[in-house]
């Protein structure tokens, strides 16, 4: 048990905080360093053996649960949950998903999706044949990739 010091400024109790979040981060998902940036829009990392899933409980109070085979969005799916959920699809290495929800979020989530390097598919994709040239065209510009034409999954 630690007693707070009253000497102690805000500053530093926040900092101590990011580097615990960033542990306890890095410890659900064995990882072998966290960037204490990374845990920016995360409120706190819970890890739930029973169940085999890491909650992450956002700022906004979006939980994301990220189990062995799904990750689960509870609550409101804003830019932040989004972003944080194609994270944590990129940590886990999966080369392809299926995305469920409302249009707007299967948008945004396949558009991140396909953003990654490599991408990762999306069946039943919700973007078009414009959003997919777009991308395309950004990893040109980017120079990550030689220009080949990016095909929508079928």
């Amino acid at each position: 048990m630690r007693v707070p010091d009253a000497r102690e400024d805000a500053s530093a109790r926040v900092g101590r905080r990011t580097r615990w979040l960033a542990a306890a981060f890095r410890n659900a998902y064995d990882l072998g360093w966290v960037p204490e940036a990374m845990v920016a829009n995360i409120a706190s990392v819970h890890v739930d053996l029973e169940h085999q899933a890491v909650i992450l409980v956002l700022k906004s109070g979006t939980r994301i649960i990220d189990r062995l085979d799904r990750i689960d969005v509870v609550g409101t799916a804003d830019d932040v949950a989004v972003s944080e959920l194609v994270e944590a699809v990129r940590r886990r290495g999966w080369t392809s998903v299926k995305v469920h929800g409302a249009p707007a979020f299967r948008r945004a989530a396949a558009l991140l999706l396909q953003g990654l390097e490599p991408p990762v598919a999306v069946a039943d994709s919700p973007l078009g044949e414009a959003d997919l040239a777009r991308i395309e065209d950004l990893r040109r510009v980017r120079g990550t990739i030689p220009a080949r034409p990016l095909r929508k999954e079928m």
